[in-house]
């Protein structure tokens, strides 16, 4: 059995923040009018009108999933102090909420006629459970500390 199997949930947490930074994953579309679609990908917001097309980087996810890959990994390192790393996961959870409600409003705000969200969005919550997961190993290795505290 893994002592820290929490430092392999960071190490996941970190991994797919890259691939979510690295590859334009579509969430969603937007079917405009004039015959206009805009879509949402965790990279890129793609517009087209026709036949021209305008990419505009969505530097606010690009930006929340870098702070979760830095973040994760910084408290993989923190395994001393269990309080200190205990509340760098709960950034990393509340980070990747935001991560995954920034798309999902900002897809909901956006004038459109048909609204249509891809099933990738999923993905998107991975990272919280992961975070979730990674609390609960370090909440199991504190109490083992007290447990062996108390035996001293």
């Amino acid at each position: 059995m893994i002592q820290r199997i929490q430092s392999l949930y960071l190490l996941a947490i970190s991994i797919i923040c890259l691939i979510f930074i690295l590859l334009n994953i579509p969430l969603g579309e937007i079917s405009g009018d004039q015959g206009a679609i805009m879509q949402f990908g965790t990279q890129a917001r793609t517009v087209t009108l026709g036949a021209s097309l305008s990419k505009t980087p969505e530097i606010n996810l690009i930006l929340l999933f870098g702070s979760l890959c830095l973040t994760s990994l910084a408290s993989i390192f923190l395994y001393k102090n269990l309080k200190l790393q205990k509340k760098a996961v709960r950034l990393i959870a509340l980070i990747s909420l935001l991560a995954l409600a920034l798309p999902l409003s900002s897809m909901y705000f956006t004038k459109g006629q048909a609204f249509n969200i891809f099933p990738t969005i999923a993905l998107l919550a991975i990272p919280v459970i992961l975070a979730i997961l990674a609390l609960r190993g370090i909440s199991h290795d504190a109490n083992l500390l007290a447990k062996m505290d108390r035996i001293r």
